[in-house]
This record gives C-alpha cells, structure tokens and sequence, in this order.
C-alpha cells in the first residue's frame, strides 16, 4: 500500500506520560535520527507512547471510532437533521464527500499504527535486548498492538465472512517497516498473521505486572527513574489484552472451542487475582460527586487509551451544560427508545446514571472524567477498547447450541453487575436464535459509545435493529466500509 509519512512520537503527555514533548516526522530520508532514537529504552517507550497517541486521535478512538461515526451506523444516536454532520453517515451514503474522508482517515491512520509498530519491532531485532529496559514488554505491546489495528482494519474494511466465507482479499498484513505495495490478503490469512502475532505477544508478557498491580497499579519504586511502561497497565497493550484479543480473533474465524477457551483462562484469572473486575455498585450511585462516580466502568476495561481532556473533547459532541454545542454536532438520543426498547427496566444502571432522570436526550458516560475544581480528577479518562463483559459475550456466544445454560449463566453475570436481579432462563429463551438474540439485545445495551455494536451486526449479518417496528436490512452494502481510492491509483494490482 501507500505511505509517504511514518510517524513515530519521542514522547507523549496526552497519554500515559506526564509531560508534553515533540515527535519526529520519520520519512525514507530521515531515518538516522529515528534510528538514533531507537538506541535506547527511553527512545523505545517514547516511540510506543507515539502509537498510543496515535490510536487517541478524533479520527480513530478519541471520536468517530469510539462514539462517533461508528455508533451512528449502528444507529444509537437520535440524527434527523440532513445538516447533521453525521447524518450521510447515518444512513450509510460512503460516497458522500465528509464520509468518504472519514473512512479515508481511519484506514490511513491504523496503518500509520501498524509502519509505527513496526519500526519498532524492526529496530528491536537489531538491538541487544539486554541492553533495552523491559524488553519484553515493549516488544510484546508492539505485537498486541500490530494484531489490534489489523484486526480493527479486517472488521470494518473486510469482506462479511458469514455470507462471503474467508477466502476473499480482504486487507494487507504489514510486517515489515517499509512503502512497498502489498498485494491484499484474505480474511483467512489476515486473522492466522494475527493469531501469530498474539501468541508472540502472550509469550512475551506472560510476566505483566498487571497480574499483580490490577490493571491501575504503579510497578515504578524510584520517582526519579520513571517508567510509564510499568504505570496503569490496563492503559495499554496488556497480557490480558493479549487473552481477549486471542479470544476475539477466535471468534472472528468462528472457532468456538478457541473463543471460549481464552475467554474463560481470561475470566477465570481474574476472578482470582481482581486485577480486572467488574465494577461494584457503590462505586457507581455512592460518590456524592458525579464525575466520581464510575459510570464509564474503569475497574473492567482490560485495554484502553488514557486521553487527557477527554471530557473536553466528549462534552460537545455530548451536549453537556458546560460546554457550547452545535447542533449538527452534537449526538442525542431518543431517550423513550432507551428507555423502553434497549434497555426495558429502570433498574438498570446504565439507564439509571447513564440518562439524566428527567428524561432528556443527553448521554452522560463520558461527564465521568470531568476535572472537578480544588479535588482533581474524576476517574481516569480512559476510552475502552476491550472491557470485561465483552468476554463473557464471547464465551457465552461460543456455547450456544452447545450449552445454552451456560451461555446464559455468563449473560446472567454480566446482568447482574449491571443491577439487574431477573436472571434469563431457558424457559423464556428455549431456542438457539432465542439465545442469540438475548445476546445481541445484552450487547446493545452494553456498548452504547464503545463503537462495537455495528460490527457485531456485521460478523452476524444480522439486520441493525432500531426498535420494535424498525430495522436496517442487512447487506454488504452497509457493512463493507470502501477502500481509499488512492491505494488502486498507485497500486491497481493489490487487490
């Protein structure tokens, strides 16, 4: 494919590192100073903390890919207006100019993810690991994080496998740290390089001190010699992100037995040693102060970005009082669908303090980060990109026509830490699509701002359900985002 610019960063505050400093424009011919970077364990943290910035960004996690253009193909937001500008995006017109840069920009920006990890990984095989600080680590996020954007690329720009199969091109796996053209390769292909890069991963941080700390613990014991690498694991590429990758990446290529078989090592750990868990309910009603409050559920994200001022970046696009909006920006919701259709019963937690109880369209998961004066920070400004109840979905989606009991025993967990006492039974849901669709409907409420529910509906092909009376049929047309024009203008042949 084409890239004319690699960008690596030298060291990022916006994420896990405590100051704000430049980066480095990495092009063919300036690859010294890169490489000079590279000599050292600070430089190689620096460079990590640049592909992390770079997943942070509006165009990818920070907005369109989190709550943004995502969320309104699968049709959460309340958008009427035709000068909304997300509405061509809402009824899927990919031709459309302001849309068609968008999925431009989402593309261009997880391959600069990709030539950015490996760069990394490049420099890494040439480097004495004795003489590099956490080694392991490093090269084990550059491999979870590599698999991650191809994954993310494969599920949104890839072809529908439930109705197309695994052998079609599909997307190019990069390893190499280079410009030349790659010719596609299939589903099949892409999720097996995948699979690989996650085994190596896993290996490699087989000893995370994740396992440890919890995902927010500090394994730094000199201030003075401070490593970010070693500061809230579950802020970046993790040994248990590796374990629900694995199991995502299973499910993609609809091996069950796999899926299920990491989902539960992952949820079994951690039932032992807490390093994720589910959120309890006193830390979400009991804090007197809203932005203390964990409704953006930290304790059970297993990966995620730390983006500073994200309140800031949220509150427009979210409506919230403090902050000017414009109403072609600005993402509602119709809160009678919420509240009768996706989520059904007050007593649920994420509509009770989700939704302001006055009924009003706002959306208010991400007010959980604003800086309160004179007392700090609320919880962290974490955007998820991998949280807990995911993986009792997965392992609960593997079982079913197997072991629908336990596939709605995991659904039942996850309801239950949502403030949900009724457990499903197979008395109300006695067939396998039964069982499915609670599922679905369980993912729906779920996942509200977290950009996972379109391409749930596209594994499926299931219809993009809206209410009782209204869907989206499925079909390749909605489900397939197109491929930038330019990657056939200089490369016809890569497809």
């Amino acid at each position: 494919m084409k890239k004319t610019i690699i960008l690596i960063l030298t060291a990022i505050g916006t994420l896990s590192l405590p100051s704000c400093k430049k980066w480095l424009d990495v092009n063919p011919h300036a690859q010294l100073g890169a490489t000079d970077l590279l000599s050292t364990s600070e430089g190689y943290r620096s460079a990590l903390a640049g592909v992390y910035y770079n997943l942070s960004q509006n165009s990818l996690y920070g907005v369109e890919l989190e709550f943004g253009m995502i969320d309104a193909l699968a049709q959460y937001w309340n958008i009427t207006a035709p000068t909304h500008n997300l509405y061509e995006a809402s009824k899927f017109n990919y031709k459309n100019a302001a849309v068609k840069t968008k999925i431009n920009e989402v593309w261009k920006q997880l391959y600069t993810a990709i030539a950015n990890t490996n760069f990394i990984l490049a420099s890494l095989e040439s480097t004495n690991a004795a003489k590099i600080t956490q080694y392991n680590l490093i090269k084990g996020e550059a491999l979870g994080l590599r698999a991650f954007a191809h994954m993310e690329l494969l599920k949104m720009f890839g072809p529908v496998t439930k109705i197309d199969g695994f052998d079609k091109p599909a997307i190019a796996y990069r390893k190499q740290f280079d410009h030349a053209a790659l010719k596609f390769n299939t589903s099949r292909e892409v999720l097996n390089f995948i699979e690989e890069d996650l085994q190596a991963a896993k290996t490699l941080l087989a000893n995370d001190p994740i396992k440890t700390l919890t995902r927010s613990g500090n394994g730094n014991t000199d201030a003075l010699n401070y490593d970010g690498i070693l500061d809230r694991r579950g802020s970046r590429m993790n040994y248990y992100a590796v374990l629900g990758l694995l199991a995502r990446n299973s499910q993609l290529k609809g091996d069950n037995d796999a899926a299920y078989k990491y989902a539960t090592e992952l949820i079994d750990e951690v039932k032992v040693n807490q390093a994720i868990r589910f959120t309890a309910a006193n830390e979400i009603s009991t804090p007197s102060i809203e932005a203390f409050r964990d409704i953006k559920y930290t304790s059970e994200m297993i990966f995620s970005l730390y983006i500073v001022n994200h309140y800031q970046t949220a509150g427009p696009y979210m409506g919230y009082a403090d902050y000017t909006y414009n109403s072609n920006n600005v993402l509602l919701v119709d809160y009678n669908r919420m509240k009768n259709f996706v989520y059904g019963t007050a007593e649920d937690y994420r509509l009770k303090y989700w939704f302001p109880s006055a009924g009003t369209p706002l959306f208010l998961k991400y007010i959980a980060a604003q800086e309160v004066s004179g007392l700090g920070v609320g919880y962290y400004p974490e955007v998820c990109l991998l949280r807990l109840p995911e993986i009792y979905y997965i392992a609960a989606e593997s079982k079913i026509g197997k072991d629908n009991q336990r596939a709605l025993d995991l659904l039942n967990e996850v309801r239950a830490a949502r403030g949900l006492k009724t457990p499903l039974t197979l008395t109300d849901y006695g067939s396998d699509d039964a069982v499915l669709d609670a599922l679905i409907s369980e993912e729906r409420k779920e996942f509200l701002g977290e950009g996972k529910l379109f391409l749930l509906y596209k594994r499926l092909y299931k219809d993009i359900i809206i209410d009782n009376n209204s869907r989206i049929t499925a079909s390749n047309t909605i489900f397939v985002f197109p491929i930038p024009d330019e990657e056939y203008e200089f490369s016809p042949n890569i497809k």
